[in-house]
Formats: structure tokens, sequence, C-alpha cells
């Protein structure tokens, strides 16, 4: 008799995994039974960044993981992809253990692991890049004594910015940029910076008279700030 599928029916069977299964048929009194292996193959996946931004300023907060949207998926879904952050100028800087704050340089590399149902794959970001910020330094005050040769120390961390709470400077360096004192100043005994602490050696001024007699001013470098100029003005007095 010609071959006919009439009277048999398969024998219920759940499959949701890949794999290899083996499929049983039966006839409809169950005097016989045929058996066939069928192999479920995983789910091929691929994954690629659509439209995500690589370019940002410090604001304090960590970088948002790439939306459903912003990532072009097959064979997997949203739910499945891990985000792993590295920092540096190439895809292999330095493992971040979550998304990056400061400003730097960074590259994102987002993945499908591979499982029971589905494929590895793995996509990288360009080059993501959190600029700087921008602030201005507090103005600095000095009063130096007329009449007398001394040297003066000041505190330069005075001068640092007021920062809305969850901003930070990260590492602050001081550089010396230009003292105008006149005759109180000579550049042959030249001011100094050590740390945080201006020293400023004072020459000897015969005079009466107070006021303003010029000013000095330091460059305050930072991690998430561009530079600064901070200004100190110095005040003569009796």
């Amino acid at each position: 008799d010609d071959a006919t599928t009439d009277g048999w029916s398969l024998v219920e069977q759940e499959i949701k995994n890949a794999g290899t299964y083996t499929l049983t048929a039966k006839n409809s009194d169950g005097s016989r039974t045929v058996q066939k292996q069928v192999t479920v193959s995983k789910a091929t996946s691929t994954i690629a960044f659509n439209n995500y931004a690589l370019s940002y300023t410090y604001t304090g907060q960590p970088l948002a993981n790439p939306t459903a949207e912003q990532l072009t998926l097959t064979g997997a879904g949203y739910d499945d992809v891990t985000f792993t952050w590295y920092e540096g100028t190439s895809p292999n800087g330095t493992k971040l253990d979550s998304a990056p704050t400061d400003a730097g340089t960074y590259y994102l590399v987002a993945s499908i692991p591979d499982s029971n149902n589905t494929t590895a794959s793995e996509a990288t970001s360009g080059e993501i890049t959190i600029t700087k910020a921008t602030a201005t330094a507090a103005p600095g005050a000095l009063s130096v004594s007329n009449n007398a040769a001394k040297t003066y120390t000041y505190d330069l961390s005075q001068l640092l910015p007021a920062l809305d709470d969850g901003k930070t400077l990260g590492e602050v360096t001081y550089a010396l940029g230009t003292v105008s004192l006149g005759s109180y100043y000579d550049s042959s005994s030249p001011a100094t910076i050590s740390g945080s602490t201006l020293t400023l050696p004072i020459q000897a001024v015969v005079s009466d008279t107070e006021g303003s007699i010029g000013t000095v001013t330091a460059t305050i470098s930072s991690d998430n700030y561009a530079d600064m100029t901070a200004t100190i003005t110095v005040s003569s007095v009796i």
C-alpha cells in the first residue's frame, strides 16, 4: 500500500530549547509507532548599535546604557544583552565595574552570551567621550605688610569653585601664572607652588599707603573640569 498519514497522530511533546528530539507517531489504535529524530538549531544572534550618542559633557552622573531602541537585535531579546565598559583609547582598555562618570575616553561592548538556545555575538561602540565641564574659580584675597620683607603662604584650595551635589573636580593640580605686584615682588626670588600651597616672597616697600598692589594668578587643573584661571588680589596694609 502507498504510505499515508491517515489515522496517524504525533505523540504530544513539548519542545522549547535547541537540541535533538525524538518524535513519535502512532496509528489510530496504537498498535504501530514510528519514530523520527529532529534537530532544533540555536538561533543565530546579531547585535549592533543604533543611534547611540558618542559625545557627552561631564554631569556627575554615570552614562546610561543603550535602550532597546538604540540596539538592533536578531535572535535574542534586549534582556539577553550584557553591557561592559572599558576606559582608554581602544576597546582593549581597562575594564570598569560600572558605567563611567568622569571625563575621559571610553568604549562599550554590548554582548549576547552563548546559551542553550542562542549563539554568542557582540558589538563594540565607537569611541565615547565625556568632555570636561566648565566652572569659574572663586576670587582670592591676600594682605601683605608695607615696610617689611616677608614670605607669605596662601591655601589655593580656597579658590576652588562651588559645585552642585554629585559633581566632583577629581584630582586637582595648581600651576603658577602671572605675578604682577610691582616693586613688592622680585622675580629673582620667585613665588612657588607646592601641592595646594602658594609661597609668595614680598619685598620691603616703604609706604604708608594701603590698598591693592596687584594680583597673582594660578591655573587650576582637574580631572572633570576645564582649566580655570584663579586670581588673588593682593593688598598692602600698614
